[in-house]
Formats: structure tokens, C-alpha cells, sequence
């Protein structure tokens, strides 16, 4: 489950409240990050941030690939 949708849940917030707390145009849009089909402009990635408290950053919205993770020798370096 994307982490936006879990947050969404937990905090029982409607996409529709969501997207008006975050200044986008309606729920479509938050459908849009969740199924990742868009990725929210620097702007609006702020508000998320903001709006979530933190509990949500712009790396939650970026998937990264088996080959795009860091390996446990990267991290040493």
C-alpha cells in the first residue's frame, strides 16, 4: 500500500479533504500520486510535508528499483 493511502486511512482524511488541505484540484489528483500516474510538483510536495506533519516525504513518492537501493557496502562507504 502506498504510504500516502496508509496515511489517508489512518487519519481517516477523504482524498477529496486531502487534496484541498494540499491545494490541488480534487481527488483525482491524490488518486493520481497514490498509484503513482503523477508525482506532486515541489510546491505541493511541501504541502504534503507540511500538511502530514512530516509523516510523509518526497522519497515516499519515487520507487526505487532493486538496483537503485543503496547496498550495505554503499552505506559503509
Amino acid at each position: 500500500m502506498h504510504k500516502l493511502k496508509a496515511y489517508l486511512t489512518d487519519q481517516r482524511i477523504s482524498y477529496s479533504e486531502f487534496a484541498q488541505m494540499i491545494g490541488v484540484a480534487n481527488a483525482g489528483v491524490v488518486q493520481k500520486y497514490i498509484d503513482g500516474s503523477r508525482t506532486p510538483r515541489p510546491t505541493i510536495m511541501r504541502n504534503i510535508v507540511r500538511v502530514t506533519e512530516g509523516h510523509l516525504q518526497p522519497n515516499d513518492f519515487f520507487e526505487l528499483g532493486a538496483a537503485d537501493k543503496p547496498t550495505d557496502q554503499a552505506q559503509a562507504a
